[in-house]
């Protein structure tokens, strides 16, 4: 597994973000971390480029805007390697973070009351996107 180059404050932020919306089964855009996080649109979108060649994230077009007046946007996830990644690094520079982390479904059973969210998982709520599943190829 690669491993990001720079660990920045930013970076662990942004980490909490995909992880969530993985949690969640969705994707994310841009414009939408970068709002959540705080960050410049230059410091994000190098934030993923750096993610992108660790093999932590991928992206992809979405196909139009459900804006018509908008262009499409990029959208991202973490991939299976970012999530194992991501995870153990939050856990390791974050100790409390492991607490407040979304569980997958049926893990909260018997498991006692959740602490609240994490702000930057409630800046984000209103935005994440749900993959639009694509059709097999035609044989």
């Amino acid at each position: 597994m690669s491993f990001p180059t720079r660990v920045t404050r930013p970076l662990l932020d942004v980490l909490e973000l995909f992880v969530q919306a993985s949690g969640e089964g969705t994707e994310l855009h841009g414009w939408t971390i970068k709002k959540a996080a705080g960050l410049s649109g230059a410091t994000t979108y190098k934030m993923f480029d750096r993610l992108e060649d660790a093999g932590w994230i991928t992206g992809r077009w979405e196909a139009h805007n459900p804006d018509p007046t908008r262009p499409p946007r990029r959208l991202y996830r973490l991939t299976p390697t970012g999530e194992t990644g991501a995870r153990a690094l939050l856990a390791e520079r974050r100790p409390g973070w492991a607490r407040a982390a979304p569980r997958p479904a049926g893990a909260d059973q018997g498991a006692g009351p959740r602490p609240p969210p994490h702000p930057l998982h409630a800046a984000v709520a209103g935005h994440i996107r749900r993959p639009v599943p694509t059709p097999p190829p035609a044989r």
